[in-house]
């Protein structure tokens, strides 16, 4: 069996940066507050909780005087106004990208423009970038909403959620382009990362017979590579931990691929790789027994047979007893 991944797996920067941040922050305050989760991951949250971290729905709940990291998807203006009153100690782990876009809307808005943001209505990023303007951007996630902008009399910015689905994006942008609108300015600001780590994706799921997406169900990041592998590859599997892959059905000539959402921890990848390496240890120890089966020799658990060996390195060894095919004896058990 064959198992490939992406590049560009693991963290992003702006959730890697976070997480950083919350390590130190956890070390200099006996409680941390996060206004929402700091990473779409359980693995993540489980691990920052038991050192401290507490996940709250607004600045309401967190005691005055205490510590808030804003996580990577950061905070409409609201909350920082509300953090200052109660005296907070603000540790900011605002992604970069998000506060580009957070600088530009605030910057129209002041101009007055219209204010759009191409995205999910409900995801963070865009709640948080919405309260930069007053609450009084447009949201939209299809090119049939970008039809209905051309109706609008005012100038237009518009910006996208960093992990949005870049194919959606640019046919939004053609549509607004071709549309008309007097006064236009469109910010391509989805996230470099994210969109070559979807290119990748598409690239590998188009050459293997499936394909593995390591993430959380509650990413958005994650769920859109499993969008995009899934044109590519029928047989896509969202993988949210190794368990998820036991029950999936493998053969030795799989090609597999592996891609894994921005807020998937390293941890959880070498997992579902070393169970890979297992599997293909245990296929080849099945074609073994098969093997043996084909020689029309008689043998029975626990009889004591002479092979030779025909390789050995750290993993195992491979030996043959005569059948038609050679074996693999993994060091796991107990050679």
């Amino acid at each position: 069996m064959d198992v490939q991944t992406i590049k560009t797996i693991g963290f992003c920067f702006g959730i890697r940066n976070a997480v950083e941040l919350a390590e130190c922050a956890l070390q200099a305050h006996p409680v941390v507050y996060c206004i929402g989760d700091l990473a779409h991951n359980p693995r993540v949250m489980r691990g920052l909780t038991e050192k401290g971290l507490r996940t709250v729905r607004s600045a309401d709940e967190i005691p005055d005087g205490a510590a808030l990291l804003v996580r990577a998807h950061g905070l409409p203006e609201s909350a920082y106004r509300a953090a200052e009153k109660k005296k907070l100690t603000v540790i900011d782990g605002s992604c970069k990208y998000v506060l580009r876009i957070r600088e530009i809307v605030r910057e129209h808005y002041e101009k007055g423009f219209q204010i759009v943001i191409v995205g999910e209505r409900e995801h963070p990023e865009v709640v948080g970038v919405a309260g930069w303007c007053g609450d009084a951007a447009l949201i939209i996630d299809s090119p049939a909403d970008a039809e209905k902008l051309k109706f609008i009399a005012k100038p237009l910015c518009v910006t996208v959620q960093t992990t949005f689905d870049n194919l959606t994006w640019q046919e939004i942008c053609k549509i607004l382009r071709e549309s008309g609108i007097k006064t236009l300015e469109i910010f391509d600001t989805i996230c470099y990362t994210t969109l070559v780590r979807q290119n990748e994706t598409a690239k590998l799921a188009a050459q293997v017979d499936k394909m593995l997406v390591l993430g959380s169900r509650n990413s958005a990041n994650t769920g859109k590579l499993y969008a995009v592998a899934k044109k590519h590859c029928p047989r896509t599997y969202f993988i949210e931990s190794v368990a998820d892959v036991r029950g999936i059905g493998f053969s030795n000539n799989d090609k597999i691929g592996i891609t894994a959402g921005a807020s998937a921890p390293a941890e959880s990848l070498a997992e579902v790789l070393k169970h890979m390496a297992n599997f293909n240890n245990e296929v080849t120890s099945q074609e073994f027994l098969k093997g043996v089966e084909d020689s029309f020799v008689s043998y029975r658990p626990g009889k004591k047979l002479k092979g030779t060996v025909i390789s050995a390195d750290e993993t195992g060894l491979h030996v043959n007893i005569g059948g038609k095919k050679d074996g693999f004896i993994p060091v796991s058990d107990g050679i």
